[in-house]
């Protein structure tokens, strides 16, 4: 079972805007709202299943988590189906990263459920995760891939396009 519990900033000041540029981390206090995800591939089960808050998921996203599961089968070299439960107290739909911490601990909990080694080498661990604070290289790569900008470059090209901006 996996806890994932963002809640690293409050606030971006513009001096963090200037220095981050186009790459600037949106800042919204998380603090107290957390994801709780258990995997368990089980031989029993023909299809993966889904728990959300006690509900079983929508087609979508059970699809979504039988594509993440997909993957770490594969990479562990196993067919076995899984049983996700999970459960969060995030506002679903909201916004607020419900569907970023959900889809974070289940790729967590799926990767540990098969013993699967997935380990992000750093040179070193982060001096701070607040984005308000970080100069260092090591440690803004750590937050890049916790945040979305508010823009992103299109797939394969240098083509930017809006992440969390809805206009510009």
């Amino acid at each position: 079972q996996v806890k994932w519990t963002p809640g690293l900033a409050d606030k971006v000041t513009p001096a963090a805007w200037r220095q981050l540029g186009y790459f600037a981390l949106a800042g919204v206090t998380l603090a107290g709202l957390a994801t709780r995800t258990e995997v368990v591939f089980d031989g029993v089960l023909d299809t993966d299943t889904f728990l959300l808050n006690g509900t079983p998921s929508d087609a979508g996203a059970l699809a979504r988590t039988t594509e993440l599961l997909d993957r770490v089968r594969a990479a562990a070299g196993i067919a076995t189906r899984a049983r996700v439960v999970s459960t969060n107290d995030f506002p679903t739909a909201s916004g607020l990263a419900s569907s970023a911490s959900g889809f974070a601990a289940l790729a967590l909990a799926s990767v540990s459920a098969a013993k699967l080694d997935w380990s992000v080498g750093q040179i070193a661990e982060p001096q701070s995760m607040d984005p308000h604070v970080v100069t260092a290289t090591n440690d803004f790569r750590i937050l890049v891939n916790l945040y979305d900008g508010l823009v992103r470059f299109k797939s394969g090209t240098l083509e930017v396009e809006p992440a969390l901006a809805e206009s510009w």
